[in-house]
């Protein structure tokens, strides 16, 4: 959650969004390396092409470029994403969605609250009013993820939540007046197709292996 927020208060939103997508490459990784998952060439080298698309983005070293060290927030975001996923998919088997998101709510405030009493500040009701709506729709929204992942198969869950680099751009746009640049431009498509073919994989194998139900 802190670097989830740290991506979009360091990054420029289609960018912090176009990091996070990320996500299915690092749950690929971690698969092969952590689960000891069978991982054949072609999701390899989705890794790899998807890795190429970062480095288009964040053109390190060039005029313009994304900051090594905000390029760092987003990717280490989208990798702890990527442990939760596979964390919430080991979960999803035994326990609801509401119970899972109520447990890490909970477990979430200790340390987040020792966190924030060194920083507290009063705010304005306008403020408040922000923050409390934040945490409601932030809350649907784990909610909605979390039963997504149970109830869904992860190859139609996975595609919709790309359609969010659409609605950053807009947000972006509408409310700070910023657009992606030439490099997020290019480099997002080809993170989101390494995305789509690692998940496109992983279902076609899962059905290969899956005996058809009654045989």
């Amino acid at each position: 959650m802190v670097f989830n927020f740290l991506a979009v208060i360091v990054l420029p939103l289609a960018e912090a969004t176009t990091f996070s997508f990320t996500v299915p490459i690092f749950a690929t990784i971690l698969g092969a390396l952590v689960l000891r998952e069978p991982t054949g060439v072609h999701r390899w080298g989705a890794v790899i092409v998807g890795f190429i698309g970062v480095l288009i983005v964040a053109h390190p070293g060039s005029a313009g470029g994304v900051a090594a060290s905000d390029a760092a927030i987003g990717l280490t975001a989208a990798l702890l994403v990527a442990i939760v996923s596979i964390q919430l998919r080991q979960l999803g088997r035994t326990e609801a969605a509401g119970t899972t998101v109520f447990w890490f709510s909970l477990l979430s405030l200790p340390p987040l609250g020792i966190a924030y009493a060194m920083v507290a500040a009063a705010h304005d009701t306008l403020t408040f009013a922000i923050l409390a709506a934040i945490g409601i729709v932030g809350g649907i929204g784990q909610i909605a993820l979390t039963a997504a992942l149970r109830f869904a198969p992860v190859s139609a869950v996975v595609p919709m939540d790309y359609s969010s680099l659409i609605w950053s751009t807009l947000y972006g746009w509408l409310i700070f007046a910023a657009l992606p640049g030439i490099s997020t431009a290019i480099g997002a498509p080809i993170i989101v197709a390494s995305g789509l073919y690692i998940v496109w994989r992983e279902h076609r194998l899962r059905r290969a292996t899956t005996p058809p139900v009654g045989g």
